[in-house]
């Protein structure tokens, strides 16, 4: 069985990669039949021209046979693919314009869905370069009274949504913006944030280099920073360590390096504590972003449904918080709530614009003579 296929697959590659020589024992195969079906015929009595008609006849047709022989004995698909190729190269050499456009067409709308979809799948599809990154949220307050969420926090509601809640492992603030600093003598602008003693740990961050300070160092100045700005300040990240900065009215000692991957939020080259300067005690004094990690097995609505039981008796305990409500908001929603329905609008008009086109280039085809 196994030396009959080995012997069938041969006879199809021969046939392939030799189809002049296939075709031309193919064709002395069938003369030899044709011409001993003559001699036959004309032993029986019937003249030369009537012998070899009856004798082709006895075949159902020559050039069908050779037809079902030549397929038995090749790969049909590939010769197939083969006049397909040479149809099109024919075609593209008859209208060399034309098939220019067409193919450019198609690179520049094969370009575009594969540059939007990589976009979709990096901003919407991916999931934050965090740890546990579905637990991590946005927490904000949010006004009954007109439907809208404020972005930033009070101090005092901070204080009360960490101590008073049931639903966190982790809850932190930051606040911050690009800032005159002082590094090695020379004034500089960077990215600076202050932030509460659980920042690193609401993104389950480790640092690079160094360490983070701890919460009883709160009020002592000191800093860490990206590995990119380190990199480009002392020329490694290691080499920061135990440098000094001035920032935010402090001499503060760098004691701590994150990875490369961690600058959040947005480009942030340098943290420090919130401690370091003073922090608004009003209620109204919204001017902090909240963010959270959930307790293992929390879900997204057992943590809105808490905090909304917390908002409740806040607004009852504080004037300042009548019609003020939370909202607990995954942290990847909350970052691509605003180009979700952009980005999958221009994925759905590149796609149908590739369709659009590729429908009004179709042309009747013809079989290759």
């Amino acid at each position: 069985m196994l030396q009959r296929w080995i012997s069938a697959v041969r006879s199809r590659l021969r046939a392939l990669l030799s189809r002049e020589r296939t075709d031309r024992d193919l064709q002395d195969e069938l003369s030899f039949h044709i011409a001993m079906q003559t001699q036959a015929n004309i032993e029986r009595g019937m003249t030369e021209s009537e012998a070899n008609r009856r004798a082709r006849l006895a075949l159902d047709g020559v050039q069908q046979l050779k037809e079902s022989l030549r397929e038995q004995r090749s790969i049909v698909w590939f010769e197939h693919l083969c006049q397909d190729v040479r149809y099109g190269v024919r075609t593209i050499l008859r209208t060399r314009m034309l098939s220019a456009a067409v193919i450019v067409t198609f690179a520049l709308g094969i370009g575009a869905n594969t540059a939007i979809f990589s976009l979709i799948n990096s901003v919407l599809l991916s999931p934050l370069p965090y740890a546990s990154p579905d637990r991590i949220v946005t927490v904000e307050p949010f006004w009954t009274n007109t439907g809208q969420v404020n972005v930033v926090s009070s101090a005092p509601d901070f204080r009360d949504w960490r101590e008073r809640n049931h639903v966190f492992e982790y809850m932190a603030f930051h606040a911050g913006r690009e800032v005159r600093i002082v590094a090695k003598g020379t004034p500089m602008f960077a990215s600076v944030q202050l932030v509460t003693p659980d920042f690193f740990k609401v993104f389950g961050v480790q640092p690079f280099r160094g360490r983070v300070w701890s919460e009883a160092e709160g009020r002592t100045p000191l800093a860490v920073v990206s590995h990119s700005w380190a990199s480009g300040q002392f020329g490694d990240a290691a080499a920061a360590l135990g440098q000094t900065i001035e920032a935010v009215g402090h001499v503060a000692e760098i004691v701590g390096v994150v990875p490369p991957a961690f600058t959040y939020p947005g480009s942030t080259d340098i943290w420090m504590s919130s401690m370091l300067v003073p922090i608004n005690p009003n209620r109204g004094g919204h001017n902090y972003f909240v963010v959270g990690k959930l307790a293992a097995n929390v879900t997204i609505e057992e943590a809105r449904a808490d905090m909304r039981t917390l908002a409740s008796q806040l607004e009852q305990e504080y004037p300042e918080n009548r019609f003020k409500s939370v909202a607990v908001t995954p942290m990847l929603d909350n970052l691509t709530g605003r180009a979700r329905t952009t980005l999958w609008l221009l994925l759905r008009a590149a796609v149908r614009h590739g369709r659009a086109e590729a429908a009004s280039r179709e042309q009747p085809r013809h079989d290759p003579v």
